[in-house]
């Protein structure tokens, strides 16, 4: 039978209260700005072109136009989602294998242990943004190609954390009688070890995420992400950098929802923390 235990607390200081803290309400604000930043194109038609080229805020276009007469705020709500959902399925694909990787290890050890870490810290020394450049100059620019990359990427640290707190559980009494019962290396990780670092998993996820928002970002700004004229906040940066000096609401209204949907991220792992670790 599974027993699942915090690996932040040792058994005696675990308590129903150390359980059942409320999830912060900054961490339900947070969440719901991340869903609105995803779900609302669906709702709003695509930005289209008028005569007024680089206009200012008005009460027509409230953020002002760009330099194709595009109402910057309507670009800003439809730009939002691909890079929201792109980089929390790279935050998934960077936590799905990394926990594979870390959690086996931890709890293999010895050659096995050895050589996953390697292979680990070998990508960990690897300049990812220069492999990414030069990926995407050469690779196909596609969001799929480009999420599967920065997943991949940002792995080797995901991996990492997870070794780290599979190790002291891999110790547990529980383990042992696992083994002692027969159970297989793949049914101890998944039935005993995965649900006793579940929140930690969910956390890695939250942080790779947030990551890959500015990862994401600083391709799309540098031109080797996805290809225009898609509505994306990096390539609204890289569009409105040339006019910067008399039309900067081209530029900061993206950088100023990019910072947003960072730091929403980041409150709702602080409050995924909070609540179970």
């Amino acid at each position: 039978m599974t027993e699942t235990l915090d690996p932040f607390f040792p058994p005696e200081q675990v308590t129903a209260g150390s359980r059942r803290r409320p999830f912060p309400v900054r961490g339900y604000i947070a969440l719901g700005f991340i869903v609105f930043v995803a779900m609302v194109p669906f709702f709003i038609p695509d930005a289209e072109q008028t005569a007024l080229t680089l206009g200012p805020p008005s009460w027509s276009h409230l953020l002002g136009t760009d330099r194709y007469g595009q109402d910057v705020l309507v670009r800003l709500l439809n730009g939002g989602q691909s890079i929201t959902v792109m980089a929390a399925t790279a935050g998934a694909i960077a936590v799905v294998i990394g926990t594979a990787l870390g959690a086996s290890a931890a709890y293999i050890g010895g050659r096995t242990d050895r050589l996953l870490m390697r292979l680990v810290d070998l990508l960990l020394a690897t300049p990812a943004l220069l492999v990414v450049l030069v990926m995407g100059s050469v690779l196909p620019r596609s969001a799929f190609v480009l999420t599967i990359v920065v997943g991949v990427l940002l792995m080797p640290a995901a991996a990492r954390i997870i070794r780290a707190v599979t190790l002291p559980i891999s110790t547990r009494e529980f383990i042992a009688s696992a083994e002692a019962a027969g159970a297989t290396t793949p049914e101890i990780l998944i039935r005993e070890i995965l649900p006793n670092i579940r929140a930690r998993i969910a956390l890695e996820w939250a942080l790779r995420s947030s990551i890959a928002v500015l990862v994401l970002a600083a391709l799309n700004f540098l031109g080797v992400g996805i290809a225009p004229p898609s509505a994306d906040w990096g390539l609204s940066l890289n569009q409105g950098r040339e006019v910067l000096s008399f039309a900067p609401w081209v530029s900061l209204t993206p950088a100023a929802a990019i910072v947003a949907l960072v730091i929403a991220i980041n409150v709702v792992a602080d409050s995924v923390g909070e609540r179970w670790l």
